[in-house]
């Protein structure tokens, strides 16, 4: 009996699958907050660097996922209301789409899940990984170090990169004029229905055992 309850327990949760969400979705109004160990470490009132803490602007108390900027050379202001214009696999900038690069994608899947081979979550180890996104989006930054070795890991794993649910987060102001792009990442979610399944293969567990019990 206690290896046929196995085997149902296991063929329900292989029946369980996950879709993926967005902490945010378009329209949504966030604001964007300095966290305590990376934000403000590139701070000279025309650019800025991550981690970004990212909340909603009716919450912000709340912080939803934390963040890095994909332009080197676009304003931004923390604190301040933006509307998510789209979450997309491209940075748009008045006009003019890129796609986000598999390496990018690859960097900051890895610094969510907590796999990114040497980097630590301390502020020198963020400002090297703000460097290599930087890098890996097409911009001429000076790396050395821990940001080296990121740039060349997410380049090296940039085909892996469009496997991962990763994308750009694109925001504007007030005035609808985008400001600097941030990365944006996915977490499952059961499907309602699946959920479902998993319910039912519990009870007819449940209700097996009882009938054996008997």
């Amino acid at each position: 009996m206690k290896k046929i309850s196995l085997i149902i327990i296991a063929l329900t949760f292989a029946l369980v699958s996950s879709a993926y969400a967005y902490p945010v979705a378009q329209n949504d109004e966030i604001v964007l907050t300095h966290t305590t160990v990376g934000g403000g470490y590139y701070d000279n009132g025309w650019y800025g660097g991550g981690d970004f803490g990212v909340s909603l602007n009716a919450d912000r108390n709340n912080i939803l996922f934390t963040t890095f900027c994909l332009e080197y050379d676009v304003e931004m202001a923390l604190n301040t209301p933006y509307r998510v214009s789209s979450i997309s696999d491209s940075v748009e900038r008045q006009g003019t789409d890129r796609l986000l690069s598999g390496a990018t994608k690859w960097l900051f899947w890895n610094f969510n899940q907590g796999t990114l081979s040497g980097f630590n979550y301390v502020q020198d180890d963020v400002k090297a990984l703000q460097e290599a996104i930087w890098a890996s989006e097409g911009y001429s930054v000076s790396l050395s170090g821990l940001a080296g070795n990121l740039y060349t890991s997410g380049v090296a794993n940039a085909s892996q990169g469009d496997a991962y649910k990763v994308k750009v987060m694109n925001l504007v102001d007030a005035n609808g004029v985008n400001v600097q792009s941030q990365l944006i990442a996915a977490a499952p979610v059961p499907e309602p229905a699946t959920m479902v399944l998993l319910g039912s293969g519990l009870v007819g567990l449940a209700l097996y055992r009882r009938k054996m019990k008997k």
